[in-house]
């Protein structure tokens, strides 16, 4: 610290230093007249008023100085279009305060006019005045009161549902209210919500009755990029120490900062009278929050922000139990249901909308994109629905969000509850995650990854498997090929029950196995991949592990090359023994024979496979679809690796 303050003294030192020059000119500085008035004007005002109201506006202009009577002059920098003029101010003997009269008589309704003057007369301001101007911006706007939902005294109101205060403070529940709103009269599609907190406000013991209106803008002049021109300011206080609520929108806020390209995203629409925005889109925030800043609003799904203008139309809407015609994909998929730890069987199938009323078809399209349906998954007659727009997994609406399962737990009965993020889809294979409630939501049973599956395997060829990470030894293994792409899997390779799989691209013979369970072992659950899908690779070859990290199929010899990495699943770390880490290895997969119209062909009979046969049953050799034990297989002590290279790699696999 200490030398830190010479620093600092020494750079103040060397400024007063530099700015002492004898060449360097003087000017004085200006001293304000004895007994100047010292006037004071407001500065920078906005108003709008109606069209009906009075063309003037008035400002109380005060001084210091009461003495005699004086005309203050002032200079006008700014006038638009000359429309305004400004009557001579006052001061009588003795009085400190006067008035400005500004007329505007020739403004235009639905046009900002400004107007800019100061005062620099020495006799009434001091050169170093910071009050002795103003900034005047004034606009003629007629506004009308639009809505569909009347109360008893003819007033008329919109449907109004928050998700600001949903996103900043967590509050569920139904935050539905009816708020006054207007339209600009010269300028369709602006609107200016006023106080919408007002009931918030009074209920929490907040709202000022005498404070003049809040009113919240939002530009819906083009109905596809809706947003909120200007910050708002709630009036609205939760905490004192916070002050009051303030909100905006992400579009608003770019445009701001004259960022189209990142606003975007973020528009709101306004269709069928009603006014919404995309997930993420709002901004709220604090007056007073010293960690400054506004924080995404509408994000936690609670509900959904809009703003209802005019009486919905009451349209027929596409109904996925009864207007739908349904092609089935597949009849007996394999159905697994991590939560309910249940398996089975599923048909599942793709929906047409036959119904054309109100075009609700091609609104469900639109919508919701293609309609599916899981016929009876946990063998209750129950259906689950769910829809595929744009790759995206989702239900048909509000009313699916809860979908019943006919599954009961101590009486009360099971909701599925799909998470949109977490679940994909392809005509093959379908992962649906769920959260498993009870029906309005308030207990929840659990969640994970429902898995729809049609993929089949038909049965390839036998192979010698080389061990030379996690075991040594050799083992004969059986293969088998998905029936709808270039995925071989190897059954039971290293225990009983699960299989490693891996892809081969025949045009290039490039062979990838992508990370996948192996098995349990002195208490780390163990997974394999290959190198180069590891993202290891260049890593690897840099620190001398390997020297080509590739994994292939070599035609000359019937031979597929993993060039293999182990690691504990729960950890991400390496895994290795006493001669380090479990990396690189070449491990090898000799095919000795395929499957030929129902028939295992001989394709190999090298050596390999001549030291295998010898420990092995020739039943067992022989016959597909027995299991045939790992002969020779000798698990390795396995370890995270105690050499100082192996810190490297752990540090590397974990960022």
């Amino acid at each position: 610290m200490r030398l830190l303050n010479k620093l600092a003294y020494a750079l103040c030192a060397v400024a007063l230093l530099s700015s002492c020059g004898d060449d360097d000119e003087y000017s004085r500085g200006e001293y304000p007249l004895d007994g100047y008035e010292n006037i004071s004007l407001p500065g920078t005002v906005n108003i709008e008023i109606e069209p009906t109201e009075p063309t003037t506006y008035t400002v109380e202009v005060s001084r210091v100085n009461t003495e005699g009577e004086a005309t203050m002059p002032v200079e006008i920098t700014d006038n638009t279009d000359d429309v305004f003029t400004v009557e001579p101010v006052v001061f009588k003997d003795g009085e400190s305060k006067s008035v400005m009269t500004i007329n505007f008589p020739n403004a235009e309704v639905g046009k900002s006019y400004h107007l800019a003057l100061k005062v620099t007369d020495k006799n009434f301001t001091s050169p170093y005045d910071q009050a002795n101007y103003l900034d005047l911006t004034v606009s003629r706007v007629k506004w009308n009161n639009v809505g569909y939902v009347n109360d008893e005294e003819g007033n008329i109101y919109c449907e109004y549902y928050d998700d600001f205060m949903t996103g900043l403070y967590g509050i569920s529940g139904d935050l539905t209210t009816y708020i006054q709103v207007q339209e600009r009269d010269d300028k369709p599609g602006y609107f200016r919500l006023v106080d919408p907190y007002r009931a918030y406000a009074k209920a929490m013991g907040s709202y000022d009755e005498d404070g003049a209106p809040h009113y919240m803008y939002i530009d819906a002049t083009d109905p596809k990029k809706v947003y909120m021109p200007s910050l708002f300011d709630s009036g609205m206080t939760l905490d004192p120490n916070y002050g009051s609520l303030i909100m905006w929108d992400m579009a608003g806020y770019y445009l701001a900062r004259n960022d189209e390209a990142s606003a975007a995203q973020y528009y709101g629409k306004y269709e069928n009278g009603r006014i919404t925005y995309p997930k993420g889109a709002l901004l709220v925030g604090e007056s007073l929050d010293p960690e400054g800043g506004l924080y995404p609003a509408n994000n936690t799904g609670n509900g959904a922000f809009y703003l209802q203008i005019t009486q919905p139309e009451v349209q027929y809407v596409a109904d996925p139990r009864y207007d739908f015609d349904w092609e089935e994909l597949f009849s007996a998929g394999q159905y697994t249901s991590e939560i309910l730890g249940y398996n089975g069987t599923a048909a599942v199938s793709k929906g047409t909308c036959y119904v054309t009323t109100d075009g609700c078809d091609t609104i469900f399209a639109n919508t919701y994109g293609d309609l599916y349906k899981i016929t009876n998954p946990y063998g209750t007659n129950a259906d689950i629905y769910f829809t595929v727009k744009n790759g995206v997994v989702g239900v048909p609406g509000a009313d699916f969000a809860a979908q019943a399962t006919g599954i009961t737990v101590f009486g009360q009965n099971v909701y599925a509850r799909i998470n949109s993020d977490e679940s994909s889809f392809s005509e093959k294979l379908i992962n649906l995650n769920i959260t498993y409630t009870n029906e309005d939501g308030s207990i929840e049973y659990g969640s994970g990854v429902d898995v729809i599956s049609n993929i089949t395997y038909s049965e390839w060829g036998q192979g010698i498997f080389t061990y030379n990470g996690l075991y040594g030894g050799q083992g004969l293994v059986q293969i088998s090929k998905r029936d709808d792409a270039e995925v071989y899997r190897l059954h039971d390779l290293f225990e009983e029950g699960y299989d490693i799989d891996f892809t081969w691209n025949r045009e290039t013979n490039e062979v990838a196995m992508e990370p996948q369970y192996v098995c349990e072992m002195q208490g780390f659950k163990v997974g394999v991949m290959d190198l180069e899908s590891s993202g290891l690779a260049d890593m690897a070859v840099e620190e001398g592990y390997v020297e080509d990290p590739r994994s292939y199929y070599d035609p000359a010899t019937n031979t597929f090359y993993f060039t293999t990495i182990y690691v504990d699943l729960l950890s991400g770390q390496v895994l290795g023994d006493e001669s380090g880490p479990l990396i690189g290895d070449k491990e090898t997969l000799e095919v000795v024979s395929t499957v030929e119209n129902g028939k295992l062909r001989t394709v190999s009979l090298g050596d390999s496979f001549k030291k295998v046969a010898k420990t092995a049953k020739a039943s067992s050799v022989r016959k597909f679809g027995k299991k045939v034990n790992g002969v020779g297989l000798t698990p390795k002590k396995a370890g995270k690796a105690s050499m100082s290279r192996k810190n490297n790699l752990v540090s590397f696999a974990n960022r």
